[in-house]
């Protein structure tokens, strides 16, 4: 694993959304799959 990798665990982990994640269609689904209160 390399820190893009770990940098990208972390931003999920704070709820926020990954650096690569470039379609707005699936923000919603997304959410969905990782839940902030999970």
């Amino acid at each position: 694993m390399g820190v893009g990798s770990a940098d990208e665990t972390l931003r999920v982990l704070a709820n926020k959304l990954p650096v690569n994640l470039r379609n707005p269609e699936v923000v919603e689904h997304y959410r969905r799959r990782f839940p902030a209160d999970a």
